[in-house]
């Protein structure tokens, strides 16, 4: 489990974390751009598929994980406290990691869903790709029950 420390924790200790999460993020959105607009060039937009709408999906999910996960940074969770530091808590401290649970339960909520719209993703596109005309069924099975 990952343990995340309140706004007060040192800048330095989070700065590799930030910077890889911004710069998957960043290769990743242009990878997910790039095939939908080569997508939109080939076929246009009236005839997009499934995969295509469930990207659209996916960047939506993508974007509001690193967000959320970037709010968790700065106000910091509930989780991974002992009795003692939550006791020792101010007000306004209770506040902020109020805040920053209910976005880690937000990012937790996105994460699950991108894995699953992700999954169905690959269903939609590996249908696409497999896709053959019914009349070619048709024809090996008469093939088939002739020979």
């Amino acid at each position: 489990m990952i343990y995340i420390e309140n706004g007060s924790s040192t800048k330095e200790s989070r700065l590799p974390f930030e910077i890889e999460e911004w710069v998957e993020m960043a290769i990743g959105m242009f990878v997910i751009l790039l095939r939908l607009y080569a997508r939109t060039r080939a076929v246009g937009f009236r005839k997009w598929q499934g995969d295509d709408y469930l990207s659209v999906v996916a960047l939506v999910l993508w974007a509001t994980e690193v967000f959320m996960f970037k709010f968790v940074f700065r106000f910091g969770a509930n989780a991974g406290l002992s009795d003692e530091q939550r006791a020792s808590m101010e007000e306004w401290e209770i506040h902020e990691r109020q805040f920053g649970s209910k976005c880690l339960l937000v990012s937790w909520f996105a994460y699950v869903t991108l894995i699953w719209v992700l999954k169905a993703c690959m269903l939609f596109f590996y249908k696409r790709l497999t896709y053959v005309n019914p009349f070619i069924y048709i024809k090996l099975l008469h093939r088939t029950e002739s020979g």
